[in-house]
């Protein structure tokens, strides 16, 4: 059979979005049953088509960036993408189509789709939940929990990532899905294991790796480091926020901060080495998500303070050793449990349990061979 894959977001360089396509394009080649998976993906450089191998294609879209902060303006270029990434997947006739969210808008044109092209819907993101702020914010939230839900009876198959989303799309569709957790690969994991456990008595230098924008709330790390002004704090990455946060730090003559912009993924690990503890956090709003990039902090071998709110997050990772979280919003709490972690002894052994739990339960190639059979029975 022939399967391709929609999404909006870049492939590869698409962040957490393109490490959930790559494992379920590289198991799905894996399945006898399937003889080519293309993937149809954007670029904000140029619109193109190539091989990965025979049995894998990526075609690229050119697709205008877009101020984040212009809702309007975004959600229009992003319909118009859609549309555009749907009329590919026409020219050659695939028999099964994945459709990965969070983007609603790629939700649209399944609604013009033909029924001979079967579908399946991977929810990466219960977006519809982080709207619940006022009148406006909740008009939101229900239109596109509508358009989940309608989306839902053009699927075949449902694919969320942990139990939380599992009950959502439960409770606005009447679909079961199947739980292909996020987590990290199998090469992943290999690379962050082969960075040196270097146990240190004195902590000198905290971390953040990723996007910075609305959801992981970095100007709260912002406002805690006044009190933590013995460690230089690293914040590695770009996003809608960026520019927002460095105004900060200037105007409050914030010093031990350091913004690093965007580290190409291969010298990502070079300042992975030096760093003693490694910080996420997602808001309140965010409870149903995963913060994937804190399994690989998890396996370097460093400690980890995790600002998180009740939800599938707090649940996977408090299971960990060398990992605090704290209460959202509480600069006490976050105080107490950076204390917590600074005077906490963390081992080899411990470092070990944590990669055998990962190696476990948290492999997403094991998770999306979940997928991959239920594909195989359609």
């Amino acid at each position: 059979m022939k399967i391709s894959i929609v999404t909006s977001f870049p492939f590869p360089d698409g962040k957490a979005t393109a490490n959930r396509i790559k494992v379920f394009s590289d198991e799905l080649i894996k399945s006898p049953k399937v003889d080519y998976v293309e993937i149809f993906c954007c670029s904000k450089d140029f619109s193109n088509s190539y091989l990965v191998n025979d049995s894998l294609r990526v075609t690229n879209i050119k697709f205008k960036i877009v101020n984040k902060k212009s809702f309007f303006i975004r959600a229009f270029y992003e319909l118009i993408l859609a549309f555009k990434l749907f009329s590919k997947t026409r020219n050659n006739k695939f028999d099964i189509t994945i459709v990965t969210v969070p983007s609603i808008l790629l939700l649209i044109p399944l609604f013009f789709s033909s029924k001979k092209n079967l579908i399946a819907l991977d929810i990466r993101d219960a977006v519809w939940t982080y709207f619940n702020k006022g009148f406006f914010s909740k008009i939101i939230s229900l239109v596109i929990a509508k358009l989940f839900s309608f989306a839902a009876r053009y699927s075949e198959i449902i694919s969320v990532t942990n139990i939380s989303e599992y009950e959502q799309i439960k409770l606005i569709s009447g679909r079961s899905s199947i739980v292909v957790s996020n987590g990290i690969s199998k090469a992943k994991l290999d690379e962050m294991k082969s960075i040196k456990f270097q146990p240190k008595s004195k902590l000198t230098q905290l971390a953040y790796i990723g996007n910075v924008g609305i959801a992981q709330e970095i100007d709260k790390l912002i406002d805690f480091s006044r009190k933590i002004p013995e460690l230089e704090i690293k914040i590695i990455g770009d996003g809608t926020k960026l520019q927002d946060l460095k105004k900060k730090c200037s105007n409050e003559n914030i010093e031990n901060v350091i913004f690093m912009g965007f580290v190409p993924p291969n010298e990502i690990r070079k300042h992975m080495e030096n760093v003693d503890i490694f910080f996420a956090q997602i808001g309140l709003s965010y409870r149903t998500a995963v913060p994937t990039k804190v399994f690989e902090y998890i396996a370097s071998g460093r400690k980890v303070l995790l600002g998180l709110p009740k939800g599938p997050a707090r649940e996977i990772f408090s299971k960990f050793y060398g990992v605090e979280i704290f209460e959202l919003g509480s600069s006490k709490s976050f105080y107490e449990s950076f204390n917590l972690l600074k005077e906490s002894h963390f081992s080899y052994l411990d470092r070990e349990y944590n990669i055998s739990l990962l190696q476990n339960n948290y492999l997403r190639e094991s998770s999306a061979k979940l997928l991959v059979r239920a594909i195989e029975a359609l």
